[in-house]
């Protein structure tokens, strides 16, 4: 799971940790087959339960519960639900995304990466199988948004780690 099985674009697809709003959970089986079926190698990651619940459906898919940034780094694309945490961790690791938000919330903090052109986000209104599908290829076939993606994840690693900024509270609060 954690090494390319061959040369096909591999696609990671999640819908976070706690898939248990059934837009995300319905999603999966449809996105995934939607992925193999346009050539890609898939992995799934979910928590086990879910992977369990969607039985055989999944095919060829590899799926389970694994850390998204080892995972991704050896992908190509990511297709996510919009979270906070899996949209960032695709831009630490430099990797273009199709973001499928289903909250306003989600669709207004995905926004900014698909403008930026790190990746496409499409709302529930344009989340159809054909538009997944295109959007895709797209994101795969446009060196722009791998481009994008990677420039965001190199002004990432300049910035201080969460213990480089807690050491500069300390010493603001101490002086």
């Amino acid at each position: 799971m954690y090494t390319r099985r061959d040369d096909r674009p591999r696609a990671l697809v999640t819908a976070g940790s706690r898939p248990y709003i059934p837009q995300h959970v319905d999603l999966l089986p449809r996105l995934t087959k939607t992925l193999t079926d346009a050539g890609m190698e898939v992995l799934l990651a979910g928590p086990q339960e879910l992977v369990e619940s969607l039985g055989d459906g999944l095919g060829d898919v590899k799926a389970g519960w694994i850390p998204l940034e080892v995972a991704a780094r050896t992908c190509d694309l990511m297709v996510h639900h919009g979270g906070g945490v899996t949209t960032m961790g695709a831009l630490n690791v430099g990797i273009p995304q199709l973001m499928l938000p289903k909250s306003n919330y989600q669709i207004e903090s995905t926004r900014p990466v698909a403008e930026f052109g790190a990746g496409l986000m499409l709302t529930p209104e344009q989340d159809t199988i054909e538009e997944i599908e295109k959007s895709c290829l797209e994101l795969l076939s446009n060196p722009a948004y791998a481009s994008r993606a990677r420039q965001l994840a190199a002004e990432i690693a300049t910035l201080p780690s969460p213990a480089e900024v807690v050491g500069l509270l300390e010493e603001l609060v101490t002086t």
